[in-house]
């Protein structure tokens, strides 16, 4: 009767051990399995952890997160794995009132990480994501050729161009400025190169068919429509039938 007693207590004791030494993980919601597979297929880091200097905003948590983290894989998955691997992003985080420098803002990107403001667009997810693949250190002499001769890149409310005493007066002339926009896809688009390079592969991408319709009102705009092409048609890239389909298509939602 001993022995038998014994080896219930010895079992029981043994559950119990087992029980408190590895406490079970709570099970994840489906968004959330989701959210971690796609970050850990991609390679993206979604902790929200972050400290950049000039970047300020609110932190997002619960619905709010998984739905941005959600969208922010949809407009991912639309390009190529090859495109994504090469832009090097590696982090996205999303902030509430997100500001550079104290001045509201749609998104961000510093270095291989993108900041995305709450409930941000698809045109803002690509624009940045486009400046984490371009090269912005150096300027582009040949995007800068496309422009009109007498065309000046003006500066934005984050950065101030640097500007010379001529240029500056050509900016200051709203005539000049109303002049240029047929051939740029924003006016933000009008502030630095970088910007209008962002700008127009965001556009091409959200607009499809419809964007292949505002070149037909400037031929500026279909040289720069042409020279995104070149730089990302690659098979290593999007692939040469990407734009083709996407330029044919409907706009996205």
């Amino acid at each position: 009767m001993n022995g038998v007693k014994y080896i219930f207590l010895s079992v029981l004791l043994l559950l119990c051990v087992q029980g408190y030494s590895y406490p079970a993980k709570g099970k994840l919601t489906r968004k959330e399995q989701t959210i971690e597979d796609k970050a850990k297929k991609w390679g993206i880091d979604v902790s929200q952890k972050i400290k950049i200097k000039q970047i300020e905003g609110k932190p997002v948590n619960g619905m709010a997160l998984e739905r941005d983290l959600l969208r922010f894989f949809e407009c991912l998955e639309y390009l190529p794995e090859s495109f994504v691997k090469r832009s090097g992003i590696n982090k996205i985080v999303i902030l509430d009132d997100l500001k550079l420098k104290d001045t509201p803002a749609g998104g961000i990107a510093c270095g291989n990480v993108m900041v995305l403001r709450k409930g941000f667009g698809k045109h803002t997810f690509y624009h940045e994501l486009f400046h984490i693949f371009d090269d912005t250190v150096h300027s582009n002499k040949q995007w800068c050729s496309l422009n009109p001769k007498e065309f000046v890149y003006k500066g934005s409310e984050f950065y101030d161009a640097d500007l010379n005493r001529r240029e500056t007066k050509m900016v200051e002339k709203n005539s000049w400025i109303q002049k240029m926009k047929v051939h740029f896809v924003s006016e933000y688009a009008m502030s630095f190169e970088h910007e209008d390079r962002a700008e127009v592969f965001a556009s091409m991408l959200v607009e499809g068919r419809n964007f292949k319709k505002r070149t037909a009102k400037s031929p500026v705009m279909r040289r720069k429509m042409s020279m995104i092409i070149d730089m990302t048609e690659s098979k290593r890239l999007l692939g040469r039938d990407f734009w083709r389909k996407r330029l044919e298509g409907k706009p996205l939602e």
